[in-house]
């Protein structure tokens, strides 16, 4: 701003670098590895993020006008929008549904229900599945209803265009149901064989490690393997369907284990209520971890 109150922008000056004309893509990187230790690590001159900063390209007309009929035509525009809504809600919905099971596991604890609940004539599998389809509710109700929302909020703003009004719905039992299980199962199996707090450290730990160490950052690399699945862009239909098999694969190798460990906890349950296993060594219980720390 000047002395009459007017504003004005100045043009950057930006210093010329002079390239050597024989750099080698090696020696680039070890003065980027050299850059990037500088600076304290995990920049984006490091090996993992250097590809991805320093090879951009302005994207030609013809695929920015590829990508745009692709959302267009083939995602129907609500499809990209279930992708982006599906990313934001797996994140909460592998972690929080652990809280959720593993304070469900620990009420027979709490109120000292526990001998009252063994005696009853109910079978553990009964008992476990019912308390797990109980928990899968409760998680998914909360689901649903975001999910009208939001489907209800694109419909309006694309209330001219063709969508799909069931593409959140799809994507969200694709892509979150297992999530929640996954979680839910962690809770209750480890509240029922030891504790809810090393149940919520496990699925934390787990959890922290799938978000933060992803290969594929924020879109693209989804593993056979990955918890927590990122697509968190409204493009890159191409991106995300070029993996559709590992996606398939890790959505029903979840479940697969999610039944896997409701098996074990109707285990480690009928145990406990044979009076075969009272407790494990590593048990650690909430209330004398308080009494000691206020000791």
């Amino acid at each position: 701003m000047d002395e009459n109150g007017y504003m004005f922008y100045l043009e950057p000056n930006i210093p010329e670098v002079n390239i050597p004309g024989n750099l080698t893509y090696e020696r680039f990187r070890e003065l980027m590895r050299e850059v990037d230790k500088i600076i304290g690590g995990g920049s984006k001159y490091s090996d993992d993020s250097i590809v991805e900063n320093f090879s951009l390209v302005p994207m030609p007309y013809e695929d920015a006008l590829l990508e745009y009929e692709q959302f267009l035509y083939e995602d129907k525009i609500t499809g990209a929008y279930a992708r982006l809504y599906c990313d934001y809600m797996g994140i909460v919905l592998a972690i929080l549904p652990v809280f959720v099971a593993a304070a469900l596991a620990n009420l027979d604890k709490r109120s000292r229900m526990e001998q009252l609940a063994y005696a009853r004539k109910i079978s553990s599998a009964r008992l476990v599945f019912t308390r797990f389809l109980s928990l899968i509710a409760v998680m998914v109700i909360p689901v649903i209803l975001t999910a009208v929302i939001a489907q209800t909020k694109v419909n309006s703003l694309y209330s001219d265009c063709a969508v799909d009004r069931f593409a959140i719905f799809r994507y969200a039992v694709l892509w979150l149901v297992p999530n929640i299980t996954t979680a839910s199962v962690v809770g209750m199996l480890i509240t029922e064989s030891s504790s809810g707090l090393l149940a919520i450290f496990a699925q934390g730990v787990w959890w922290f490690a799938s978000v933060f160490t992803s290969t594929g950052g924020l879109t693209g690399g989804i593993g056979r393997f990955t918890l927590v699945m990122r697509h968190n862009s409204l493009i890159g239909h191409d991106i995300f369907y070029a993996q559709w098999e590992n996606i398939v694969f890790n959505r029903i190798f979840f479940t697969v284990v999610s039944l896997l460990g409701i098996a074990l906890t109707t285990f480690v349950y009928e145990q406990k209520r044979r009076g075969m296993l009272g407790g494990l060594p590593f048990q650690i219980n909430l209330q004398n971890f308080k009494r000691q720390s206020k000791a």
